[in-house]
């Protein structure tokens, strides 16, 4: 809540930022590409946050709160228990958490912000909540930002660095032990990348490329170990939604041969629909989800291949609220 000021009525106006966001979960049949019935299972979390499937496939990560009160959240698969711990609000507040496990299942990272505005990317212990700092930014962010961390299989962690000319993107591989960094790829403004997403084989990383003059967008993949990008799909500008990039979330098939992905749709209501698409090339498929009115913020397909977890919500809107006589109005003269 942000302060307006009080009136000489004595009226006190303040403004809300209003928005929901839930994780629910559908099963999939990779065999005939078809979803099942759609399951809410878990209420108000985050806003702009998504959610991930541990490697063993036993636990879902996700986050509640907003801004600087952020807590995550693990969920059992089997017993449907949940675990929650606080997270420090000193490293990850001001930014929405996109969590990612590590390979062994210990850490969760995420992207964050720290209170003097120095930005970067953390690792978060997933039974105590402990935040240590992985990746930082040397100045503030902007024009120092580092975003869309993934984790590979191998332990090395790829993300996006803004570079000069600003906002230009590179998408870097960075060895944690000797703290070296590879440059994948790059765009020059107005040129963009973000939603990186690598395969469960390691082999090759998915994300999405913009541009902001031409008004186009478009999901390639680029083979890990260098080399140039493979366009999938392309959406020209009447298919680019107003509220946010086109295709919002994505995710591999356990077997690395699809990428799933929510694509927001412009209507009268809007929303997004979920879709897969071979990763060496092929025609797109719908898979008969669609949420109307609704934004994808991020999903994770379970390592069995036989369930998809994905958040949605609304897009944040902003009130003016007014509480009457909230102090005795002021007399003429006064």
């Amino acid at each position: 809540e942000n302060s307006l000021g009080l009136t000489r009525d004595g009226s006190y106006y303040y403004t809300r930022t209003l928005w929901s966001n839930d994780v629910y979960l559908t099963t999939f049949d990779p065999a005939t590409d078809k979803l099942g019935k759609l399951q809410k299972l878990v209420s108000n979390v985050g806003y702009d946050t998504s959610v991930a499937w541990s490697p063993d496939g036993q636990y879902l990560a996700y986050v509640f709160g907003d801004r600087y009160d952020i807590a995550a959240g693990v969920r059992s698969r089997e017993t449907s228990e949940e675990r929650r711990f606080q997270v420090n609000m000193t490293r990850l507040g001001s930014h929405a958490v996109q969590p990612q496990w590590s390979p062994d299942g210990r850490f969760l990272l995420a992207q964050g912000r720290e209170l003097n505005y120095r930005q970067g990317l953390y690792r978060i212990d997933a039974r105590t909540g402990q935040v240590t700092p992985t990746v930082q930014t040397e100045t503030y962010c902007p024009p120092d930002c580092v975003e869309w961390p993934v984790w590979a299989r191998d332990g090395k962690l790829m993300f996006t660095r803004w570079t000069k000319p600003w906002p230009g993107r590179t998408i870097v591989v960075r060895d944690l032990e000797t703290e070296r960094e590879k440059e994948l790829y790059r765009v020059v403004a107005p040129a963009g990348v973000a939603h990186l997403a690598v395969s469960p084989d390691g082999q090759r990383l998915a994300f999405v490329w913009w541009d902001t003059e031409k008004g186009e967008a478009a999901l390639k993949v680029i083979p890990t170990a260098g080399g140039e990008p493979r366009e999938l799909v392309k959406l020209p500008k009447p298919e680019l939604s107003s509220y946010g990039q086109p295709i919002a979330a994505m995710a591999w098939t356990p077997d690395s041969s699809q990428i799933i992905y929510a694509a927001n749709i412009n209507g009268e209501k809007r929303g997004f629909e979920l879709w897969q698409i071979p990763a060496d090339g092929g025609d797109p498929r719908k898979l008969g989800l669609s949420m109307e009115g609704m934004l994808p913020y991020g999903l994770s397909v379970h390592p069995d291949g036989g369930s998809i977890a994905f958040t949605a919500g609304t897009p944040a809107r902003w009130e003016v609220w007014v509480i009457e006589n909230f102090v005795p109005a002021l007399k003429d003269g006064n």
